[in-house]
């Protein structure tokens, strides 16, 4: 995706063809082999990139970066933005904004990366008993596409896999955020809708081993991608907006 975020941000605008042209002279120099599954892929990345995660927009005649992405209640990464930061040779950052528009416009590959983080260290066995024909924010999960979101939390560096078994690698403030709003759910208080920080802090802690300077960064980081989620109380309490959490598909 890099590759191609790259080639538009230099050359832009482009063809399509030009695109492809590209990617299969980068990804495999034998341009008489494997034609059509070389095609179908260059395809997947087009698709991916300007469909799903809006880095580009324009027709398959004039391709260009998106200056922004317009969404509701979150700060999502453009186009423009995502080659900036790869010129600037920060790939931390290039991944982090990646992993942010995948993880709100994929919100079902989101579900299943917090499922792994709850279960601290989950087989493939484990997510396919738990997502094999099961729908999630409209998706409806089957063997392919199982092995799909698992592929691509690897390669976003969001998890890892060590002897056979799933574990979190990175916690992402949007992954952080359904299960923080999870919590919130069950520890709500029924008379003013608000939970106590420090009460979460310990929570977080004993239930999922996180520290509270962990805790906190997760938190300000949320607070930070979507400003309108958590609303501060008094007396160290804070509540989530239900509307927004809907808005931004982290409630069903």
């Amino acid at each position: 995706m890099l590759i191609a975020i790259e080639f538009i941000g230099k050359n832009g605008p482009v063809a399509k063809q030009k695109l492809f042209d590209h990617l299969v002279n980068f990804t495999n120099p034998d341009k008489d082999a494997q034609v059509k599954s070389r095609g179908g892929a260059t395809n997947d990345v087009l698709y991916y990139i300007r469909e799903i995660l809006r880095f580009v927009e324009g027709d398959d005649t004039a391709l260009v970066l998106t200056s922004s992405v317009h969404t509701t209640g979150i700060n999502l990464y453009s186009g423009k933005d995502l080659y900036a930061v790869k010129l600037r040779g920060d790939l931390q950052m290039a991944y982090t904004m990646l992993q942010t528009n995948n993880l709100h416009f994929s919100p079902e590959i989101r579900d299943m990366l917090a499922f792994i983080s709850k279960k601290r260290r989950a087989r493939r066995a484990d997510v396919g008993t738990e997502y094999l024909k099961k729908r999630v924010y409209g998706h409806t999960f089957n063997q392919a596409t199982i092995d799909f979101a698992l592929k691509t939390l690897l390669l976003l560096g969001l998890i890892e896999l060590k002897d056979n078994y799933y574990s979190i690698k990175y916690i992402h403030p949007l992954m952080f955020a359904q299960i923080l709003l999870e919590e919130y759910q069950e520890h709500e208080n029924p008379v003013d809708g608000t939970v106590s920080s420090d009460e979460m802090r310990d929570l977080f802690d004993l239930k999922y081993e996180m520290g509270y300077d962990d805790f906190d960064k997760s938190f300000s980081a949320v607070r930070l991608l979507m400003p309108q989620l958590i609303v501060t109380g008094s007396y160290g309490k804070y509540s989530m907006d239900m509307d927004v959490a809907r808005r931004l598909n982290l409630y069903a």
